[in-house]
C-alpha cells in the first residue's frame, strides 16, 4: 500500500498548492501564497528536513471538489454535472467532458499526486473546481 503523503519537489509549488508543514508537534495546513507565507528558500530548506508534506490524491479530496462517486456493476468513478472522472488502476487520470452527450473536451492518461494538481487541471479544462 502506497504511504498517504509524500515529501513534494519545490517545482510542485504553485499559489494555492495545499500542503502541510511540522510545526513543533503538529501538522499544519497551508495554502501557498509567496507574499504572505514562507519564503521559496524557507521551503526548500523544510523540504530538505521533511517538514514539509503534501496528501496523495484520494477519495475525499475528489468529492470535496463536488464530485460524487458512482458505483457500476464493472467498475466506478466520479460526475460532476456533464464531466466524469475516472482513476485507472495504475494511478492515471481520465477526464472527459460532455454537452448534450457529446464529448467536448478530454484530457487523459495523466498522473496526478495531490489535490491541488487535479484543481489546476480542472481549471484549465474549464470545469469548476471549488
Amino acid at each position: 500500500m502506497k504511504d498517504k503523503y509524500y515529501t513534494p519537489d519545490i517545482s510542485e509549488f504553485h499559489i494555492g498548492f495545499e500542503y502541510e508543514r511540522w510545526c513543533n508537534t503538529v501538522w499544519n495546513k497551508y495554502k501557498y501564497e509567496p507574499f504572505d507565507q514562507d519564503k521559496i528558500s524557507t521551503i526548500q530548506y523544510k523540504i530538505h528536513d521533511k517538514h514539509i508534506r503534501v496528501k496523495y490524491l484520494g477519495k475525499e479530496d475528489i468529492e470535496s471538489l463536488g464530485f460524487k462517486y458512482i458505483m457500476t456493476s464493472y467498475d466506478g468513478y466520479y460526475k460532476k454535472g456533464d464531466s466524469t472522472l475516472g482513476i485507472a488502476y495504475d494511478g492515471t487520470i481520465q477526464i472527459t467532458v460532455r454537452k448534450d452527450g457529446m464529448l467536448e473536451k478530454e484530457a487523459s492518461g495523466i498522473n496526478i499526486k495531490n489535490k491541488s494538481e487535479l484543481k489546476r487541471l480542472l481549471k484549465q479544462l474549464g470545469i469548476d473546481g471549488d
